[in-house]
């Protein structure tokens, strides 16, 4: 008479919840450098020039340096204008940069001087993140005044 073996159900299942749960960790690393493309955090800054012209200086926090390659800093006295500041930073780049640009970075912070504009009661700006291979990834907004 024939006999046969069926497999064990009870021993199966923890090989196919360490397959499920190495699956997930896997999901959940390849996910991690497309959601860390956002800013953290940024502002502007303005101090004095001449008359009713401004000196601006964008803070801005990364999530982290992984494979950047450029930061766009935009800024306008309107919510869609790029009327003020509309530049793109190479990453740890400081030579080369437009009169009254600077690139200064101490850790996961970078302080960018971006020359002389003149001074609106509002300002609306941007800050996008590339990587390489990534492209470019969401921006974060705010509102001066």
């Amino acid at each position: 008479m024939f006999t046969f073996d069926r497999p064990n159900l009870f021993t199966m299942r923890p090989i196919h919840s360490k397959i499920k749960l190495v699956f997930l960790f896997i999901v959940l690393f390849l996910s991690t450098p497309l959601a860390a493309q956002t800013p953290e955090d940024a502002t502007v800054t303005l101090s004095p020039a001449t008359g009713n012209w401004v000196k601006g200086m964008f803070y801005v926090l990364l999530p982290d340096t992984n494979n950047l390659e450029a930061v766009s800093i935009q800024m306008g006295s309107a919510q869609s204008d790029s009327n003020l500041v509309n530049y793109t930073f190479n990453f740890d780049v400081n030579t080369a940069l437009p009169n009254g640009f600077s690139w200064n970075r101490q850790g996961l912070k970078l302080y960018l001087n971006v020359g002389i504009f003149p001074l609106t009661d509002l300002r609306f700006g941007k800050v996008k993140l590339r990587r390489s291979g990534l492209g470019w990834g969401n921006e974060y907004a705010f509102i001066s005044n």
